[in-house]
C-alpha cells in the first residue's frame, strides 16, 4: 500500500472510530497530534496481532488515541499509604490479654468454600455469592450492590 494510500485509509479509520466513540478535539492542531498517536497505535495493534503464539488480539478502544503516559496518567490510581505508621498504630480497646485461640463460628462466620482444582471460576463466585453474601454496615443482607 503507498503512503498517501494508507494515510489516507488512517485518517479515515480515525473519523469513523471518532464517530463510535464520540471524540471531538478542540481544533486541527490536538486532531493532528491525536491522529499521528492513533496511527501508531494502530501499526502496533497490527504488528501485535500479525504474531504468532499471542494469547490474545488487541483491537481499538476509547483510549486508541493516547500515548502509553497519557493513558497511564489517566488510569493510574494514586497510590495512598494503607499500612498505619508508628504514629498512627492500631491498639485494640479494652483488650487485657488475647484468647490462645478462637472459633470464629461461634462468632457468626461460615467455613470458607473449598477451592476444587480446575473449578470453574463462575462456579466459585457463585458458591462465594450464595454462602457469603455482602453485608451492611448494620450487618443485614444487602439485596444488590450497584457500581457506578
Amino acid at each position: 500500500m503507498s503512503r498517501s494510500l494508507q494515510e489516507a485509509f488512517i485518517s479515515e479509520k480515525h473519523k469513523q472510530w471518532m464517530a463510535h466513540y464520540g471524540r471531538v478535539y478542540k481544533d486541527s492542531e490536538e486532531r493532528e497530534k491525536r491522529l499521528k498517536i492513533f496511527k501508531d497505535n494502530v501499526e502496533y495493534i497490527e504488528s501485535f496481532n500479525k504474531a504468532a503464539n499471542k494469547p490474545c488480539k488487541l483491537g481499538l478502544n476509547p483510549f486508541t488515541d493516547l500515548t502509553n503516559e497519557e493513558f497511564k496518567r489517566r488510569n493510574t490510581l494514586k497510590s495512598t499509604n494503607v499500612y498505619p505508621t508508628a504514629a498512627s498504630s492500631f491498639r485494640y480497646e479494652n483488650l487485657a490479654v488475647a484468647p490462645s485461640s478462637m472459633d470464629w463460628r461461634n462468632e457468626g462466620a461460615t467455613p470458607l468454600v473449598p477451592i476444587v482444582k480446575d473449578a470453574p471460576l463462575w462456579k466459585l463466585m457463585t458458591l462465594s455469592a450464595v454462602e457469603h453474601p455482602p453485608v451492611g454496615a448494620d450487618n443485614s443482607v444487602v439485596d444488590s450492590i450497584v457500581v457506578s
